[in-house]
Order: C-alpha cells, then structure tokens, then sequence
C-alpha cells in the first residue's frame, strides 16, 4: 500500500500516479490547491507537487491553470524552478498536477521576509530579470 493512501488526515495527491510517487509531506495549502513534497520511487529524487483542484474553478481561471503549465515548461533558466512534468486526473474530481524541482529554501514571499528581518533590501534586480525573460519568451512565439 502506497504514503498515499495511507495518509489518515485526508491531506493527499488525488489520483497521482503511485508506481511513480510516494507522498512525503503536505508544503502549503492556497485558495486554489496545496502543494506536496513527493519522493521518486525510482531515484528517491524529490519534487514538489502542485495540486490544484480544478472542479472549484471557473473556466478561466482553470485556463489561468493550465497556462502555467505551458510556461514553466518553456522556461529554462538557472533562476526558474524546473518543470518536471504534469498531468489531469479526472476521479474523485478533476485535478490538475504540476511537479517540479523542490526547493527547500522556501518561496520569493519567505526571501522577502527574511531580507527584511535582517534589513537588508531585497535584490529586486532578480525579480526584474525572471519578468523579462517570461516577456521575451513569450514575444519570439
């Protein structure tokens, strides 16, 4: 029997496939999903699982959805989390799945909130270079 199912608070991966992946632990939980370490049954190489649930959508923003997919998997850069792969389940109820790179320093809000902890600004420059980057991509199609 796989983490999943054996998972008692309910906090699981929907439908993930389990001959792939063994869940790990729950990340964070946003209004549109929540976010899953998971582990590589064959390289025990870990990744995080975006699991959004996209029966509680609109159309749009379940197009908002898949249309992150498309750009992540586009985007190749040192500062960009990789793009592993992504799927939609359809049971118990449509989800959609977007695994990538796990990094375990925490997100662009925790950085933030760090730098200001110890007063020293953040290096917006970063930010400014991954925006241009998406917008230059997104130009040459």
């Amino acid at each position: 029997m796989s983490k999943f199912s054996q998972n008692n608070n309910k906090k699981y991966i929907k439908n993930i496939p389990r001959e792939l992946y063994t869940q790990k632990k729950l990340l964070g939980e946003g209004s549109f999903g929540k976010v899953f370490l998971i582990e590589s049954i064959n390289t025990h190489l870990e990744y995080a699982c975006k699991d959004i649930d996209l029966s509680c959508l609109t159309k749009e923003e379940e197009k908002l959805a898949i249309n992150e997919v498309t750009i992540l998997k586009n985007c190749k850069h040192p500062n960009i989390i990789s793009f592993k792969e992504a799927f939609i389940t359809r049971k118990p109820e449509r989800a959609l799945h977007l695994i990538t790179e796990y990094i375990d320093n925490g997100d662009l809000g925790k950085k933030k909130r760090q730098q200001k902890q110890i007063n020293k600004p953040f290096e917006e420059e970063i930010l400014i270079n991954l925006i241009l980057i998406l917008f230059i991509k997104k130009l040459k199609k």
